[in-house]
């Protein structure tokens, strides 16, 4: 995490507010700076809708979102697959588009390529601007607006990373009830390191009181899965748009992964800490039967 994130988040709730305020307000400058020392002539977003994907830098989303698209299609090599090797595909919880227009790069037209998020504006601003794929609005809660079996590879960065067990489970089966029979998933976790790095204070949660939580667990290897909501407030309801109040930080043990998903997926490989240095790919595919 930047030092400049981490001093934030660390922040007082209506201080933090007011702080995130005016980094928005300054965005067109840092974005202006950002094109001069790179010569980046794309699409980059409102620094809110970046900020609500976890990726307010310019720099950290632009080419954040080009290193995760290579580290998921490395996730995909662990089973000799590619992009480019599907037909129809969907971002669950694509926000305003970090990742898919890498995706289309890699597909060439290929593909079918769909993002969905709980982010209204964000869908809204990627319908406007990113025709390279189509755009829906998904509720925190299933089903996806999508028919039984139509896609072929779906993936999910930093979405079952912050959902708690009940809300994971029921939003799986619907993942897997819109993937076709043999169709692949890719779906990021936070592990074993990743729980370590946050019940250590290594890396802050998004206030004090989330934290202290995390640091009274025990180990997750014990506890198998962890889940803690935000804590959420008049000061931070612009930063979870269409998400309910269980919306928080989620662990995952390799053990509670290989007995809990695998009564929806085979779970063919888990890849540590392959995005970003920091979650778990988990690659699964929808059995034939199901």
């Amino acid at each position: 995490m930047k030092r400049r994130e981490r001093a934030i988040r660390l922040l007082p709730p209506p201080v933090k507010r007011a702080a995130k305020d005016i980094r928005h307000a300054l965005d067109p400058l840092y974005t202006h700076r950002y094109r001069r020392r790179s010569g980046y002539e794309g699409l980059i977003p409102p620094g809110h809708l970046r900020a609500r994907t976890g990726w307010p830098n310019v720099a950290s989303y632009i080419e954040g979102g080009r290193r995760t698209t290579e580290q998921l299609e490395g996730a995909l090599s662990t089973i000799g697959r590619s992009f480019n090797d599907f037909d129809a595909i969907l971002d669950f919880g694509s926000g305003c588009g970090r990742m898919l227009p890498h995706v289309a790069e890699r597909v060439n037209g290929r593909a079918r390529l769909h993002g969905s998020d709980v982010d209204a504006e964000a869908i809204e601003w990627a319908r406007q601007h990113r025709p390279e794929a189509s755009w829906s609005v998904n509720q925190a809660e299933p089903p996806l607006p999508f028919p039984e079996g139509k896609f072929d590879l779906v993936y999910s960065v930093s979405i079952f990373t912050h959902l708690d067990e009940d809300l994971q489970l029921r939003w799986l089966e619907d993942v897997v009830r819109v993937m076709r029979p043999g169709g692949v998933a890719l779906l990021t976790t936070h592990g074993n390191e990743e729980f370590d790095a946050y019940r250590s204070g290594k890396v802050v949660s998004n206030t004090p009181s989330c934290a202290q939580r995390i640091a009274l667990h025990g180990s997750l290897e014990e506890e198998r899965f962890i889940h803690e909501p935000y804590t959420q407030s008049r000061w931070t309801s612009k930063d979870f748009p269409g998400t309910d109040h269980s919306f928080g930080l989620a662990f995952h043990s390799e053990q509670y992964i290989n007995e809990a998903w695998s009564n929806r997926f085979d779970i063919l490989e888990i890849v540590p800490r392959a995005v970003a240095s920091r979650q778990d790919v988990v690659v699964a595919r929808k059995p034939s039967g199901r």
